[in-house]
């Protein structure tokens, strides 16, 4: 079981003091596109190319911009009263077979919004745009 890791420096110190630890501790960690590839994408022709982009992206994003991303994820408050007030022609978009938001949340948004589309992309994951 992988438990998380904190470490904490002390007065007048930084991550510097634990940069010997953070590289060993990285080594072992899987690459992002081991982690991605299950959940994000269905398999086909172009997984290797899309994963390639999402690992380009991730990198020139950088470390800090997906700690701050998933504290809003975790954070963030309900927001079916948000869909509710949306009065504009809307258009809800999902691939078939994404794992992390299934056709279930995706037409939970759908019935929120008065008149929204929901359109399913057939052989398709959580990247639909791009796959």
């Amino acid at each position: 079981m992988n438990e998380p890791l904190l470490l904490l420096p002390g007065m007048m110190c930084d991550a510097r003091l634990f940069a010997s630890q953070i590289a060993a501790f990285s080594m072992d960690r899987p690459v992002m596109s081991d982690e991605m590839k299950p959940n994000y994408l269905t398999d086909g022709p172009n997984t290797g190319r899309i994963l390639d982009l999402c690992m380009a992206m991730a990198e020139a994003l950088g470390a800090d911009v997906f700690a701050d991303q998933s504290r809003a994820l975790q954070q963030r408050p309900d927001q079916r009263d948000t869909l509710r007030a949306v009065r504009v022609p809307t258009l809800i978009l999902c691939g078939e077979d994404d794992t992390l938001c299934p056709l279930e949340r995706h037409e939970m948004m759908r019935d929120f919004i008065s008149g929204a589309r929901l359109a399913v992309i057939p052989g398709a994951g959580h990247l639909p745009i791009l796959e």
